[in-house]
């Protein structure tokens, strides 16, 4: 009888108990922001060039909303054409910008490593 007045009172205390997060600090909330700088590496042509740029967020509890921006210059491309029935070298100094919303959704954030994923809805313009 002991026994199992010992074991029903340890499982109520268990549920009783807070639950414990797996964070670094022990202030743990999931509303805020972030913000800070982007680099996001490509290629073209064979030749591989940086997009750099930032971006920042509000976080609602699993859920972020907010914007980046990002600009690049692309290595010289040079590809050879035919003019006029004679083959000509073109050098092309390829740049990309764009920028607009970024979403995002973090599940258990509480955990010490969790996983994300994220969305960027924008709008850019390129020139060569």
């Amino acid at each position: 009888m002991k026994k199992a007045f010992f074991l029903l009172l340890s499982g109520l205390l268990a549920q009783a108990l807070p639950a414990q997060h797996e964070t670094l600090f022990d202030d743990f909330t999931s509303f805020g922001a972030f913000g800070g700088p982007m680099i996001e590496i490509s290629s073209i042509n064979g030749e591989v060039g940086a997009d750099v740029g930032g971006g920042g967020a509000l976080v609602l509890d699993d859920f972020f909303i907010g914007g980046y921006g990002m600009g690049t210059d692309q290595p010289d491309v040079t590809l050879s054409q035919e003019i006029d029935g004679e083959i000509r070298d073109i050098t092309y100094n390829i740049r990309f910008k764009h920028g607009g919303l970024w979403f995002g959704y973090t599940p258990k954030q509480y955990k010490m490593g969790h996983l994300y994923t994220s969305l960027k809805v924008g709008w850019g313009r390129y020139s060569c």
